[in-house]
């Protein structure tokens, strides 16, 4: 896949509270219109002022929460940046919402990669995704000498 192509001209909110994972973010993401925000009130004018195709929020706390159920709301592909220790009250936070892709924040320099392949992921039609949910789940139902015959 080339990360590159399918990223060109896509609009990204950048969200944390250091600039210097902001500035790698941004390089990476050279293809792309970026907005950078590094505090909640920044984030959120920019959240409801534009559209964007992904929105990566690296911050913690009471403010991602906020961010994340304002992403969900506008129907923005968010991904948070976590990092390594994650608490149990985030967890809670990061599975009750959807549209929300999880990255370690240690690896933010393969972040274009992530958002490539959660495109080519968006852009399969929904009845694909669904054949590809029901043949896994088939398939794990099948016993070894069944997997060349048709059922």
């Amino acid at each position: 896949m080339d990360s590159k192509r399918l990223l060109t001209g896509r609009v990204i909110l950048l969200v944390d509270n250091d600039r210097d994972v902001l500035d790698t973010m941004a390089e990476q993401l050279h293809m792309c219109l970026v907005h950078k925000a590094s505090d909640y009130d920044s984030a959120i004018q920019y959240l409801l002022g534009h559209t964007y195709d992904f929105v990566i929020l690296g911050m913690e706390g009471r403010a991602l929460s906020d961010l994340l159920e304002t992403c969900v709301l506008r129907g923005f592909a968010t991904v948070v940046l976590v990092p390594p220790p994650v608490s149990p009250e985030s967890v809670k936070i990061y599975t009750s919402l959807e549209s929300i892709y999880f990255h370690p924040k240690e690896k933010i320099a393969e972040i274009k990669e992530l958002l490539a392949s959660i495109l080519t992921e968006l852009n399969k039609p929904r009845w694909r995704k669904l054949l590809e949910k029901v043949d896994a789940e088939f398939l794990s139902h099948i016993t070894p000498h069944q997997g060349n015959r048709m059922i």
